[in-house]
């Protein structure tokens, strides 16, 4: 937390020239990077709202409740939508459960079987030390836990930049706002000409408040705004909401965190679901099938007195 607070108060204290550089560049990818780090476990609540979706039923807004709980090893992702009747349109919107360890991460995917009145779990253990697949499932207003392994997107971003890979189009330093400093900038892809352009609150853990991806044409594509940032105790700077627009279709998605507990480090009993009836599991990482199990985790995974058999995976 020391450390965390003396890079954010360079950042605001000792200023920076008028045109900035790789310097700047630095700091900014340095705060945000401690600021997620300042967040060494965790456990929260949060709700989902899709509004304008073209794959809504009937248009209405779609919802979701979901939790995430991190200890800094070990994560459990869930999110879980309400469930279309039977003569909904299709939707496009997945249930979802996800573990993760260091190298592994085990998805549990839910679709409603409404033949069976019941609903299907495609459950599976993948090989994920880049935490791709972990993340291709996240959505939350900030990318807490495995800061190691899963670099936010504004140090990947920056870091790009710094070695030449996205070019800044511009960047300025706003104090104007009552002593509140916001760094704003726009990075583009030389080749392909695609951009973002970001707004980061350098007093508020260098946030990325605001932020758009920009298309070759220049026009704004999405939009993505952070909000209701509240400093937690013992960690961080956090925002409570995240609201997210898809500019082509008009789809809105809100994530808003209703619960929080950064006090206590979540049990290992956390991280492992439970399935009802028992599921198999295919653990492809290790060339295995966990049969009828009815909880899992990548804690203590199962052994062949539980019923775990070898199996072969195709490539």
């Amino acid at each position: 937390m020391i450390a965390q607070a003396a890079i954010l108060s360079a950042l605001v204290v000792q200023g920076w020239a008028e045109k900035p550089d790789d310097e700047t560049m630095r700091r900014i990818h340095a705060g945000h990077r401690a600021n997620v780090a300042a967040f060494r476990f965790g456990d929260f609540d949060f709700e989902v709202v899709h509004e304008g979706s073209p794959s809504s039923p009937d248009g209405k807004p779609v919802k979701a409740a979901g939790r995430y709980a991190f200890d800094g090893r070990n994560a459990i992702y869930e999110l879980r939508y309400d469930q279309p009747a039977e003569d909904a349109a299709p939707m496009s919107f997945q249930s979802r459960r996800l573990l993760r360890d260091e190298r592994s991460t085990a998805m549990d995917l839910i679709a409603p079987d409404f033949e069976a009145k019941s609903v299907f779990h495609a459950a599976q253990v993948l090989d994920d030390p880049e935490a791709s697949q972990f993340m291709s499932f996240f959505l939350f207003p900030i990318g807490l836990g495995f800061v190691d392994a899963i670099e936010p997107r504004l140090c990947r971003d920056l870091a790009m930049a710094m070695r030449g890979e996205l070019r800044v189009v511009d960047m300025t330093i706003d104090r104007s706002s009552g002593g509140e400093g916001k760094a704003r900038f726009t990075l583009e892809h030389p080749t392909f000409k695609i951009a973002i352009r970001y707004v980061v609150d350098l007093d508020r853990g260098a946030l990325p408040v605001e932020s758009w991806d920009l298309g070759p044409d220049g026009r704004e594509r999405s939009s993505t705004r952070l909000e209701g940032l509240v400093h937690v105790d013992g960690a961080g700077w956090m925002p409570t909401r995240q609201v997210s627009q898809d500019l082509a279709t008009g789809e809105t998605t809100t994530v808003a965190v209703t619960r929080r507990d950064v006090a206590r480090k979540p049990p290992p009993s956390t991280f492992r679901l439970a399935f009802d009836p028992p599921r198999d599991i295919l653990d492809r990482p290790r060339s295995m099938e966990y049969e009828a199990c009815a909880s899992f985790s990548l804690i203590e995974r199962p052994g062949q007195e539980a019923g775990a058999r070898r199996v072969t995976i195709p490539d």
